[in-house]
């Protein structure tokens, strides 16, 4: 009788060991959760690929001023229409930010890549899964690749 109630408190201690270690290794109290690292501009824009991601990205959720970081020429021109347009609405402007920036989720596949400049064809899909379809041409700036037109791909 003595083995059986030692191999039941054996087992009883592995059992309440084992929930302990469970609970202890999933418990994450928020002050000690880590964050995701911001990533610069100047890390994204590193390719012409993730220049142009990042930059339909920023534009689609309403960051004309992340975007315009990414931007040449007369697409950088636009932006800055858009974003003086924003600012005039500021808080209607950044409740679409904020409901914008969790629901759209961007893609690209580079098409052409050479030393002068690059064409990236870019999805996003939206609220209610509607789709935007663009055609990005990319020229270097320094060490970086910046979108100098981004127009609608009507070939998909």
């Amino acid at each position: 009788m003595q083995t059986i109630w030692m191999l039941a408190s054996i087992a009883g201690a592995t059992i309440l060991m084992w929930g302990l270690g469970r609970a202890a290794c999933n418990y994450h109290p928020p002050r000690e959760t880590r964050r995701p690292r911001t990533v610069s501009a100047a890390e994204l824009a590193r390719d012409p690929k993730g220049a142009a991601i990042e930059m339909v990205q920023r534009w689609s959720t309403h960051d004309f001023s992340g975007a315009l970081e990414l931007a040449s020429g007369p697409v950088a021109e636009e932006l800055k229409k858009e974003l003086l347009a924003c600012e005039a609405r500021a808080d209607a402007c950044h409740r679409e930010q904020v409901a914008l920036s969790n629901s759209i989720i961007t893609s690209a596949t580079l098409i052409r890549k050479n030393p002068e400049s690059a064409t990236a064809k870019v999805a996003t899909i939206g609220p209610g899964g509607q789709t935007h379809n663009y055609k990005v041409e990319l020229a270097p700036a320094g060490p970086l690749w910046k979108v100098r037109s981004r127009k609608p791909d009507l070939a998909r």
